[in-house]
């Protein structure tokens, strides 16, 4: 009897999860921050040896730092983080906090201020990867994207 019940629990399982369609998979590959590539000028001229600093926060803080090359140009790879067993149908919200600075003589530059809402790679501005030209000469504004977020800082997006 017992192992009859069992044998319909799991058959009712997955045909619900079926029916509900990629309701739970084992592993999910969650992208945290898309890959960016940006340039680093001041007024139209590139700065080498520049710290730019990438932050990004979900349920952990993540920093990194790297410097600009001798054209003024920087790199981070796309940050992701993969979990196992993610159950899709239960409800949660999606923050994850993005921010890159920009740190020259002794200032620091907010370059880049968005809260992404969503895991998808380009879930940021629609398209991968992110691509900035920062002028520290630029007055920080709120810009908005294609995809209608909106993004703080210095850095014009391409």
């Amino acid at each position: 009897m017992f192992r009859k019940l069992l044998i319909s629990v799991i058959f009712f399982s997955l045909l619900f999860f079926s029916i509900t369609g990629n309701a739970m998979s084992f592993f999910v590959k969650q992208v945290l921050f898309s890959e960016v590539n940006g340039v680093v000028l001041n007024q139209g001229k590139p700065l080498a040896g520049v710290e730019v600093t990438r932050k990004y926060t979900d349920e952990d803080s993540h920093e990194e730092t790297v410097k600009t090359n001798k054209d003024g140009r920087f790199h981070f790879p796309k940050a992701t983080n993969t979990l196992f067993f993610e159950l899709s149908f239960l409800p949660s919200e999606v923050v994850v906090t993005q921010e890159i600075f920009i740190k020259y003589q002794d200032t620091v530059y907010d370059a880049w201020l968005f809260v992404k809402d969503n895991y998808d790679t380009a879930g940021e501005i629609g398209k991968e990867p992110i691509t900035l030209i920062c002028d520290i000469d630029n007055e920080a504004k709120r810009k908005k994207t294609k995809t209608g977020e909106f993004v703080y800082g210095i850095c014009q997006i391409e």
